[in-house]
């Protein structure tokens, strides 16, 4: 009686979907001349007035799905913690956008995700070609990350234009 007992299909669609949009946040593109990645969570984080906030939302879905997957509290509350470290480390200025290059929370968080399901027998998520998952697929994930970021330097626009008008 395994933890993926009656769904371990499922679940392993949910984790390569989580694992994409992790990577996606924290290491999409490489750093040339080194092994290190970067995504679109530090350069959200780059946006002032909030931008590290919109990255621990973001952050927060990986945790949610994770809920919803049947982690333990404990361990929901480790995915927390690391949000919430790269949330208020990565607010401060300079340091805080070279930290959350290299903290990487959302991959640390589905790396506990993939730890804890790793019971799961007789799937290999690297064959899964379908990886939507429950209500939200991986391209949904992306779009809404788009739609975050364009909204976030629309805001940021209104607000320097704003505070410069006055």
């Amino acid at each position: 009686m395994g933890i993926c007992r009656g769904g371990s299909l499922k679940k392993a669609i949910a984790l390569r979907e989580l694992r994409q949009f992790s990577d996606f946040l924290d290491r999409a593109i490489r750093i040339p001349g080194t092994s290190q990645g970067i995504g679109l969570d530090p350069l959200i984080g780059l946006i002032p007035g909030g931008g590290d906030l919109w990255g621990a939302v973001l952050a927060a879905y990986i945790v949610f799905r994770s809920l919803q997957l049947g982690v333990p509290k404990k361990l929901l509350l480790i995915m927390t913690y690391n949000i919430v470290i790269d949330t208020v480390l990565g607010s401060v200025p300079i340091f805080g956008d070279l930290f959350d290059v290299f903290w990487q929370a959302n991959v640390k968080n589905v790396d506990i995700l993939e730890s804890y399901l790793s019971d799961c027998e007789g799937e290999d998520i690297n064959n899964i070609k379908n990886y939507s998952a429950g209500n939200f697929s991986g391209k949904g994930c992306l779009i809404f990350t788009a739609v975050l970021f364009v909204t976030s330097i629309i805001v940021l626009a209104l607000i320097i234009i704003v505070s410069f008008s006055g």
